[in-house]
């Protein structure tokens, strides 16, 4: 470790908040510098809530890194499908009342359900069942029965991978690192899903549709969400966390590895090492990556010079209009 970088743990809400230009900035900085400030650095910006596919992300994660949390962080919501025969609603709470005999009350349900209870001990009530899953669980993030299926058919299908569980005996889930640019001074962070001495792991999920081959779907996935960008970028960032302060120190990095898990049965497993050179040939996203990391450092670096924590705004230009600013046509 040098005195360039610090690795930690911490917990997601305390390393979105720290500073620094993160594989998630670089994207947002791609659509331009005055929406990575908006969402970034705007001292009035709100804070953004996690999408339901991000609390899913952050349970799979927890499942496959940190099995024995799981457990304790979470469990399933209970259905009332799930025991037949259930008094469920009003109506169903005063019927069988009357056929006990006895007059329902005028009231608010938990009153039925209590004259319910005093007559009938063995009473199956969902309400009463609901409550006490709830409270057997207080603390918890209780998941819907769909979601809760989803996640453990991902994790149980990446843990079963010899290879991934080979990858997964020595390291640690999550670490936080916080390294500086040795050419502009730049504090780049990233939250890493699993590092160990010879290996970067990044989980990720991916969908296919409409007939596409794993392969293309993947491939796909890989280019559209630029994951050979974040794979540099954390391949760089170890690097200069280890002493190599040349950004074709990248290279030399522990080896990073995407499991890509299939978000739907029969969830495929597919691992994808992304490296420098392949067959002794420089691979091609691997020298676009470097253009592009290296890019949005500088852009950052200008626009924190140029602005500091006022609106990243430009002035506009007129510019022409050209065939290649709308492709659709030539289709």
């Amino acid at each position: 470790m040098t005195d360039l970088a610090v690795v930690e743990q911490m917990t997601a809400e305390e390393y979105f908040a720290a500073p620094g230009l993160s594989y998630s900035g670089m994207k947002t900085l791609a659509i331009s510098p005055l929406h990575y400030w908006h969402k970034y650095i705007n001292p009035e910006r709100q804070k953004d809530e996690p999408s339901a596919e991000m609390a899913l992300g952050t349970a799979l994660h927890c499942a496959v890194l940190e099995p024995g949390c799981f457990d304790d962080r979470y469990a399933r919501q209970v259905t009332a499908d799930e025991y037949p025969g259930a008094f469920v609603t009003v109506d169903d709470i005063t019927s069988r009342i009357r056929e006990l005999g006895a007059t329902p009350r005028k009231g608010r349900k938990a009153d039925l359900i209590e004259q319910l209870i005093g007559l009938d001990l063995d009473a199956v009530i969902w309400d009463v069942l609901k409550a006490n899953h709830e409270l057997m669980n207080h603390g918890k993030i209780l998941l819907a029965k769909e979601d809760w299926r989803r996640i453990t058919g991902m994790a149980d299908a990446l843990l079963a991978e010899p290879r991934l569980a080979h990858l997964l005996s020595e390291g640690q889930p999550e670490q936080c690192f916080f390294v500086t640019d040795p050419e502009t001074g730049v504090s780049l962070k990233a939250r890493m899903d699993w590092v160990s001495r010879y290996y970067t792991v990044d989980l990720k999920t991916f969908s296919q549709y409409r007939g596409k081959s794993i392969q293309r779907a993947i491939g796909d996935a890989i280019y559209y969400e630029r994951y050979f960008l974040q794979a540099f970028l954390y391949s760089f960032i170890r690097s200069i966390a280890a002493g190599n302060t040349k950004i074709s120190g990248a290279q030399t990095a522990p080896e990073y590895v995407i499991a890509f898990v299939e978000s739907d049965e029969p969830y495929a497993v597919e691992l994808r090492s992304l490296r420098a050179k392949s067959a002794g040939e420089v691979n091609l996203y691997w020298q676009t990556a470097r253009t592009e990391v290296r890019g949005f450092i500088s852009l950052y670096a200008d626009c924190m010079k140029r602005f500091g924590d006022k609106p990243w705004r430009t002035t506009a230009e007129i510019e022409l209009l050209t065939d290649e600013d709308v492709p659709q046509l030539a289709y």
